[in-house]
């Protein structure tokens, strides 16, 4: 007899492998969003001569208006 977690692991393990087309359409939209949010960063800094590093790229894309993109098919396929 299996124990609940191992049922349960097994269970989300199963998933994943049947989903898995629509995890990988859900992380290439994530990709896609992100380097999109970056690029406008980028020009705002170039805009006002600013220069950053990556980690200003990061900070900055937490609060981005865009982040809603990236959540919205994680929300709508879960």
């Amino acid at each position: 007899m299996y124990s609940k977690s191992k049922q349960t692991f097994y269970h989300v393990r199963d998933s994943l492998i049947k989903h898995r087309w629509l995890l990988t359409a859900e992380l290439i939209w994530m990709i896609v969003c992100s380097f999109w949010t970056v690029s406008e960063q980028e020009k705002m800094y170039q805009f006002y001569n600013l220069s950053a590093s990556t980690i200003d790229y990061v900070i900055a894309q937490q609060g981005a208006i865009y982040s809603g993109l990236t959540i919205f098919p994680l929300v709508l396929f879960s």
